[in-house]
């Protein structure tokens, strides 16, 4: 019987050890993994892509892939003004001020 208790306790501990280790996997860091904001983030010419695809399909604005390529434009755009107000200089590359563009027209767009 006290045998019987025991096994019990192990199975319970290993069913508990189990469940949490499953439960409890690490994020993908896979640098080529696009449903990541770091991805999009990366991938300029990916995120500009997506972003003039997106401003021209409003119906697929609601989807992973142009949420994530618009909140990591947001993220560049806030991250930008930021080093802006540090450096004091509002110098802009035409990339981004094209990028901002887009992302005005998309937003000017929606319903």
């Amino acid at each position: 019987m006290r045998y019987l208790g025991i096994i019990f306790v192990a199975l319970a501990a290993v069913a508990v050890w189990w469940y949490v280790s499953s439960s409890y996997h690490p994020a993908s860091h896979d640098p080529n993994n696009n449903s990541t904001i770091e991805y999009w983030i990366n991938h300029n010419d990916e995120r500009a892509m997506m972003i003039t695809y997106c401003s021209r399909h409003p119906e697929e604005q609601n989807g992973k892939s142009c949420a994530l390529a618009l909140a990591a434009q947001r993220h560049l755009t806030k991250e930008a003004g930021g080093n802006q107000a540090v450096n004091g200089a509002g110098c802009q590359g035409t990339s981004m001020a094209k990028e901002q563009l887009e992302a005005q027209k998309a937003a000017n767009d929606l319903p």
